[in-house]
């Protein structure tokens, strides 16, 4: 019994890993879930608490090494540290979901089962995506960016609705296999056989056409958008060590700007530079805010920059402004969302000798609000690095009347590892959520502009300057999500949660 609930929590954690980049076989995540609910369904809660922690630590172990490329800037013993503790953190979730759905299999029939294993699943995603330390990275919907078919159904269901669907399938294909294998591991000689019952494939075959149907062109859709405009994005691929180089500050200068002044004759509408592109403090820099402010009058563009800020209390921001066409600053947005130990830590005291990685030694102050740049023609928001992986923040900004989407971004931390590509699915997935352009903007890659259907249109490979010429247009029509993309995690959370404790008050 031991080696083969083992190897089936082994299993799943190994699936699962390959169906996110760097492997992106998103097919795979229909399936990879099953052989952990088989578990459940053969052990105690508590010894599906241990299988579902190793699964989870496998898959959470394989999907963030990346986080090991942090040694050069923290360290080879904080990077070890950041990466195990991660790993154990969200393997934990899988551990409380193995417990629960071994709970639910032991008190409810094949129905029950179907509607609440995926129900407490996708209730423990949410709980992980919330709060000051969320962390969405592994949500499972986000896995179908290779599929663009099932990417449509996100405007409908958001990232957990894609999530419930996808544990829905696993369920079901549990439910009709396990009995099968019941009868295969049973003697001959035994009087009692499970039973095996086809009643579940009606589930596949309503996902099937849910997929469909998601699929089926409504001809008033692109007539909602703006006419297109052109835009262009500036990876200027500064190595990380020469960012804060007080001497390498002239030669990142030269860069955007030669890069940005041969634009002139393209005339685009916007122009983009990335995260932190700006080495220093904006308004501190009299000489740079001149030539950034020549620029924008220049090229009679829109200017999107990103840079470090300083209020009057000597409190930093990490800061995106909006040059007008008259070199003007006419918007500026704080990243909200800051990055555990990268941009500030803990005012604990087992933290006291510990500095932010990206916050040059001291800690960034969080924004308050969500900023709506406005335009001639029409309003864009924009969100910093992780930001992007926030489906909340994302879905409030569009809410409010965000035409567009634009992430500005610094992922030169994490090398050539497939840091950049999970970043880069977070905002495909927000694209079809919210039915909107969107464009990334990293300094050393991957800069991209993406559909409203979440596909790729145009991107950059990872280590070279480059820069991207695209057509975008704004939106004109808000998703079903956008206007109540908040309603499925909050129901399912009432669901889940709720009957997982009813289950617990039951067994004690």
């Amino acid at each position: 019994m031991f080696p083969r609930n083992l190897f089936l929590a082994i299993l799943s954690g190994g699936l699962l890993i390959l169906a996110f980049p760097k492997f992106s076989q998103g097919w795979l995540v229909w399936v990879a879930v099953s052989p952990l609910i088989l578990v459940c369904f053969y052990a105690s809660p508590k010894r599906a608490f241990l299988y579902g922690f190793l699964s989870g630590t496998i898959f959470f172990g394989g999907l963030l090494y990346w986080l090991l490329s942090l040694e050069p800037w923290a360290g080879l013993s904080l990077s070890i540290l950041a990466w195990v503790a991660l790993t154990l953190a969200e393997a934990l979730t899988f551990g409380f979901f193995a417990a629960g759905a071994s709970l639910i299999s032991k008190n409810y029939a094949t129905w029950g089962r179907l509607i609440l294993i995926p129900a407490w699943w996708v209730s423990l995603e949410f709980l992980r995506s919330i709060g000051p330390w969320s962390f969405s990275w592994g949500v499972l919907g986000i896995s179908q960016t290779s599929s663009l078919m099932v990417l449509k159904l996100a405007k409908m269901l958001g990232v957990f609705g894609l999530s419930y669907l996808i544990l829905l399938v696993n369920q079901t294909l549990t439910e009709l296999f396990w009995p099968a294998l019941e009868n295969i591991a049973l003697k001959a000689s035994t009087p009692k056989t499970a039973k095996l019952s086809l009643r579940p494939l009606s589930v596949l075959v309503a996902v099937f056409f849910l997929v469909i149907g998601a699929n089926v062109p409504f001809p008033r859709e692109k007539s909602s958008f703006s006419d297109p405009f052109k835009v262009a994005l500036i990876q200027g691929n500064i190595p990380q060590e020469q960012k804060w180089d007080e001497g390498k500050a002239g030669k990142i200068e030269s860069v955007y700007f030669r890069e940005t002044l041969k634009l002139k004759e393209g005339r685009p509408f916007l122009v983009i530079w990335p995260e932190t592109a700006v080495p220093g403090f904006l308004f501190r820099e009299q000489e740079f805010l001149k030539k950034i402010r020549f620029l924008a009058k220049e090229l009679k563009s829109y200017l999107l920059v990103g840079s470090l800020d300083l209020d009057r209390k000597d409190r930093q921001y990490n800061s995106a402004f909006l040059f007008s066409p008259r070199g003007e600053v006419t918007g500026r947005y704080d990243k909200i969302k800051l990055v555990l130990f990268g941009e500030y830590v803990p005012p604990w005291p087992i933290f006291s000798n510990v500095k932010a990685v990206a916050g040059l030694g001291d800690n960034i102050s969080p924004g308050r609000k969500i900023t709506l740049f406005k335009t001639n023609r029409g309003k864009f928001g924009a969100v910093i690095c992780f930001e992007s992986a926030n489906s909340f923040l994302v879905r409030e900004a569009v809410s409010k009347g965000s035409k567009m989407i634009v992430v500005l971004t610094n992922d030169a931390w994490f090398g050539k590892t497939a840091a950049a590509a999970q970043h880069l699915d977070m905002l495909r997935i927000r694209a079809a959520e919210n039915g909107v352009y969107a464009l990334q903007i990293a300094n050393t890659g991957v800069t991209a502009v993406i559909s409203p259907e979440g596909e790729v249109l145009k991107k950059t490979a990872l280590f070279k300057k480059a820069v991207i010429n695209g057509q975008v247009a704004l939106a004109g029509r808000k998703t079903f999500y956008t206007r109540f993309g908040y309603l499925f995690p909050h129901f399912i959370l009432f669901i889940g949660l709720g009957q997982f404790l009813i289950l617990i008050k039951k067994k004690f």
